[in-house]
C-alpha cells in the first residue's frame, strides 16, 4: 500500500463527500431545462413583438404614401381653374411606393379620381371628389377611399 499524500494529513476523504461537494457546485438537469424553457419563451415572445412592430411600420409607410398622394392630387385640382377641375374629372393617376407620381408600368398605387358631388353637375360652386387609392400593383387587392371638397371662390 502506498503512503498517504502529505496534504491529506494521513487520511483520504471519503468518496461520497467528494461527490456531494461536486454536485453542490453544478446545476442540476432540471434547473438547466427550466432555464432553457424560460429563455425559449422569452425569445418567442420577442419574435412576436418584432413581427408586430414590422407590421406597424409597414402600415405607417402605406399611410404616409397615401397622404402624399392625396396631397398631390388635391393640390393639382386646387391649382386649376374651377371649370377646368370639373371638366378634368374623372381621371387616374399612378404613384410609386413613396407616393411620387409615375407611369402605370412603374406604379405601386393607382388613384382613381371621380366626381361624387351631391346633385351631380347642377352645383356650379362646389364639387366633391372621391380619391380611390388601390394597391399593390398589378392586382390591386386593397383600397382606401378619401373624399375632398373644392369650392369656387369668385
Amino acid at each position: 500500500m502506498s503512503a498517504p499524500l502529505p496534504w491529506t494529513s494521513g487520511c483520504l476523504a471519503p468518496a461520497h463527500r467528494l461527490r456531494a461537494r461536486r454536485s453542490w457546485r453544478a446545476f442540476t438537469l432540471v434547473e438547466v431545462v427550466i432555464a432553457v424553457a424560460v429563455l425559449a419563451f422569452a425569445a418567442i415572445s420577442m419574435l412576436g413583438l418584432i413581427t408586430l412592430a414590422m407590421q406597424s411600420s409597414h402600415n405607417a409607410d402605406v399611410q404616409s404614401a397615401q397622404a402624399t398622394m392625396v396631397s398631390t392630387v388635391t393640390g393639382e385640382l386646387s391649382s386649376q381653374n374651377f371649370t377646368n377641375t370639373v371638366a378634368s374629372l374623372p381621371f387616374t393617376n399612378y404613384f410609386t411606393g413613396e407616393g411620387v407620381a409615375t407611369n402605370a408600368s412603374a406604379a405601386i398605387y393607382r388613384c382613381d379620381v371621380a366626381d361624387v358631388s351631391p346633385g351631380g353637375s347642377t352645383t356650379n360652386f362646389m364639387r366633391q371628389v372621391q380619391l380611390q387609392i388601390c394597391w399593390p400593383a398589378p392586382v390591386y387587392t386593397q383600397t382606401n377611399v378619401v373624399v375632398a371638397s373644392f369650392v369656387k371662390y369668385d
